[in-house]
């Protein structure tokens, strides 16, 4: 009986940390994804600046 009443919590608080560790994963990988997609995005905004930079010096 004794051992049942210790590793229920073990088990639970296990789980928790389990969860715990998902969240934490997904939170690096939504951070990942974000940075990654500036990454892809800035170098068309880098080309949309100098395209409007370069007009504007012919101009």
């Amino acid at each position: 009986m004794c051992d049942i009443k210790i590793t229920v919590p073990a088990n639970y608080f296990l789980r928790l940390f389990v969860d715990f560790c998902k969240i934490q994963l997904y939170l690096h990988a939504l951070v990942l994804f974000v940075y990654l997609s500036l990454l892809k995005s800035s170098p068309i905004l880098i080309c949309k600046l100098n395209a409007v930079i370069i007009s504007e010096n012919i101009l």
